[in-house]
């Protein structure tokens, strides 16, 4: 898996710099202030997949999907901490990579 930092916007604005996504998946540490922006310039529709860590009464959470249809964006989030693994971040996988770019942008509180 491939790690994102996370790009900040605030009010003087944002051109995000697009990573494209990795076959085995990519990660960020996620604060709660994070979000996904997620773009797919392919001809067929992409699945985003994020798993959901925290398992409730020892019961497993089903991954949240998320379905970018070809051509166009989705932007994604923020995450509540269920979603963050032992080191603070989202794990991400795709359901496939081709002509998928994804930047990863947080807000400030400032």
């Amino acid at each position: 898996m491939a790690d994102i930092a996370a790009q900040t916007v605030d009010r003087a604005g944002l051109n995000p710099t697009f990573s494209n996504c990795a076959g085995g998946g990519d990660k960020f540490v996620n604060t709660g202030t994070e979000f996904l922006y997620l773009k797919n310039g392919d001809v067929a529709s992409k699945t985003l997949s994020m798993v959901i860590q925290s398992t409730p009464d020892g019961q497993t959470v089903a991954a949240k999907q998320v379905v970018v249809p070809a051509g166009e964006f989705r932007i994604i989030g923020p995450f509540p901490p269920m979603y963050n693994d032992t080191q603070s971040k989202v794990n991400l996988t795709y359901s496939a990579v081709t002509s998928l770019q994804v930047a990863v942008m947080k807000l400030t509180t400032a």
